[in-house]
């Protein structure tokens, strides 16, 4: 036995050589978004998710927002992807965003991954690599995107032999960014895991974030509102609007949501938004709308400086939403650029 087998640090290369898939749960790949245990991977806590919803404790296993990282210098990476759980293929929705993964070198896309059988599946890919940055001994950066609406309990990964996977360098902000909404939040209806809205901001602002998005089930029950109250984070979205069943339900939860995390946590950037504009008969949407600003407008008159507001339909002033919509309500990927442009706007400035 050698020091560098008990502490990888005093290894020469630091690394793990390719032609073996590693799990991506071991070293040196690090995966952000998501925890795990023996079921599987979950975004809150399993308690948590019990007590809010029975619907949020079945959405909390799906990986939306869970990503991993590392270096190579390989022109290919292979996924090994086993066991699947509760993946939700949809008619308006690709396979590739809900069960499968898409890599980045940064802000460039080099590969996708959709899944080649249901029950799990093993696929090799080349890397797009002419336009990324390299070191000087041929190594880049990768960030792999996980399934939105869907996951796999053990994930594996393997390069090409003769290359290495070493460690990547982790997001800037420690605590992460918390987004908090609906299925759209959660990635409907994106082409694919790296082009959800919340993935596009990772990326372009090397954000660390924590989807807590979650399909029909955000209605800002107490425990929901309490779990978001003591998570530290360095920020917080507010997309919290479309699931509230109605009007009513709306005012008399989204100004105590706000209260609640503002009261533990003073300082803490808070982005309100309303919602976009969805093709529902009988929303109400303009009631909506003024329920939501009335939240940042009392917390701005109270003196609140850190608190801002983002009206979801001038995502769409240039673009049509007709043609930003799979179905009238969740965005295609050109909608989902227009939300993540609109978010950008405003979160870029934070400095977090």
């Amino acid at each position: 036995m050698k020091i560098s087998d008990i502490d990888k640090n005093f290894s020469a290369s630091q690394g793990v050589s390719g032609g073996e898939f590693i799990s991506i749960d071991s070293y040196p790949i690090s995966v952000y978004g998501v925890k795990k245990d023996n079921e599987g991977y979950y975004r809150i806590p399993r308690e948590s998710a019990k007590e809010i919803s029975e619907s949020v404790s079945y959405l909390n296993c799906q990986t939306t927002g869970g990503l991993f990282r590392f270096r190579t210098n390989s022109p290919t990476l292979t996924i090994k992807a086993e066991n699947p759980v509760k993946i939700d293929f949809m008619p308006h929705m690709t396979e590739l965003a809900s069960g499968g993964f898409d890599a980045y070198s940064g802000k460039n896309f080099i590969a996708s991954f959709p899944p080649a059988s249901r029950g799990g599946y093993t696929l090799e890919k080349p890397l797009f690599t002419e336009k990324i940055q390299k070191d000087a001994d041929g190594f880049f950066d990768v960030t792999v995107y996980m399934p939105l609406y869907g996951a796999y309990k053990d994930i594996y990964v393997k390069v090409a032999e003769g290359s290495e996977i070493r460690q990547s360098q982790g997001f800037h902000n420690a605590k992460p960014v918390v987004f908090y909404g609906s299925s759209i939040t959660q990635g409907a209806c994106s082409a694919s895991p790296g082009t959800s809205y919340i993935n596009m901001l990772s990326r372009t602002l090397d954000l660390y974030c924590l989807n807590y998005g979650f399909s029909g089930s955000a209605k800002a029950e107490p425990a929901l509102i309490e779990l978001l109250a003591r998570t530290e984070m360095s920020a917080l979205v507010l997309d919290y609007d479309h699931n509230a069943p109605n009007a009513e339900h709306l005012e008399r939860t989204h100004k105590v949501l706000f209260e609640t995390v503002r009261k533990n946590n003073p300082s803490l950037p808070i982005v309100i938004a309303s919602s976009i504009p969805v093709f529902i008969n009988g929303r109400n949407a303009d009631k909506r709308r003024e329920i939501i600003y009335k939240t940042y407008d009392d917390a701005v008159k109270s003196g609140d400086k850190n608190v801002y507001f983002l009206n979801g339909y001038d995502f769409f002033d240039e673009i049509p939403f007709d043609i930003c919509t799979v179905d009238g309500v969740h965005p295609n990927g050109l909608g989902m650029y227009c939300m993540f442009k609109g978010f950008e706007s405003v979160i870029k400035n934070l400095n977090l």
